[in-house]
């Protein structure tokens, strides 16, 4: 929903938007409660889960948001094409 927009509107801050929401979800899902939960099922410390997963996500993290930025460059057009009437489209 973070990422979302109207067809007319622009989007010169999509880059931002898609940085800002991989973070989110790489830090509070995949980071957090992801360790959290191997904690509570295997009975290990949690700071050993955290900084295992630390390293992943740092890594991670500059290729989810490339690919993100890259594909909606690639899509936009072909996408446009079929969600929206012509008329409310301006390029």
């Amino acid at each position: 929903m973070f990422l979302y927009e109207t067809p007319n509107k622009a989007k010169k801050y999509f880059t931002i938007k898609s940085i800002i929401s991989t973070a989110i979800v790489l830090v509070v899902i995949n980071l957090l409660l992801n360790s959290l939960w191997l904690k509570t099922m295997y009975g290990q410390a949690y700071m050993y889960y955290l900084s295992a997963r630390a390293i992943t996500q740092v890594v991670v993290f500059p290729i989810y948001v490339t690919s993100i930025v890259l594909l909606e460059k690639a899509l936009k057009k072909p996408i446009k094409k079929y969600l929206y009437k012509e008329e409310q489209i301006e390029e």
